[in-house]
């Protein structure tokens, strides 16, 4: 992987250590406690400005994971406007190719 930085994670706001990917779209992070997530950058602030409670619950999804997976958090297709009650992210489960 590419060079590290020291970055704070976006569910649990601990330290950890992330790669930039895909020409820095993306952000994937370690974790100490979310363990393995990858972000696109376009929803990083989004998910800082979550509530405490949503942040929880996709680092308890997180952390549920099993070896190999990753959580993958994206800009949802929605575009501009969102519909009442839906975010501007998807989060779903992936695994790491072999």
């Amino acid at each position: 992987m590419p060079d590290s930085i020291q970055s704070p994670c976006p569910l649990c706001n601990l330290p950890c250590i992330a790669y930039l990917e895909d020409y820095g779209k993306w952000m994937h992070f370690s974790c100490r406690c979310c363990r393995e997530l990858k972000v696109s950058k376009m929803v990083i602030s989004k998910l800082r400005a979550e509530s405490n409670d949503v942040r929880e619950q996709l680092s308890q999804q997180a952390r549920a994971l099993r070896g190999g997976e990753y959580l993958h958090i994206a800009a949802t297709d929605w575009g501009s406007l969102q519909p009442r009650g839906q975010s501007a992210w998807t989060a779903e489960v992936r695994t790491r190719p072999v």
